[in-house]
């Protein structure tokens, strides 16, 4: 990119520029995460589709069999104007 949007060159007077600004950053850790009610909310609700659509089930490990680990990622999920639509 050569740079000359960097200044507004060659935009014409229709033309718009929107600017959009998330207020709150996605949290790195679970720690940061819960500390959101909105978060702790999308994780219920997450939890609980996990639990309808059957994706996984608890269980008792067998032995000598080591744990599977799991990661959570935050991130803040937007619609196509930049509205937030879920966390």
């Amino acid at each position: 990119m050569d740079g000359s949007y960097d200044k507004g060159e060659g935009l014409s007077a229709d033309d718009t520029i929107t600017i959009m600004l998330v207020t709150e950053d996605n949290p790195i850790t679970f720690e940061e995460a819960i500390k959101s009610k909105r978060r702790r909310d999308a994780m219920k609700r997450e939890m609980e589709a996990i639990k309808k659509n059957k994706t996984w089930e608890l269980t008792d490990l067998s032995k000598g069999m080591k744990p599977i680990g799991v990661k959570w990622i935050f991130k803040t999920k937007l619609k196509e104007k930049g509205e937030i639509d879920k966390f």
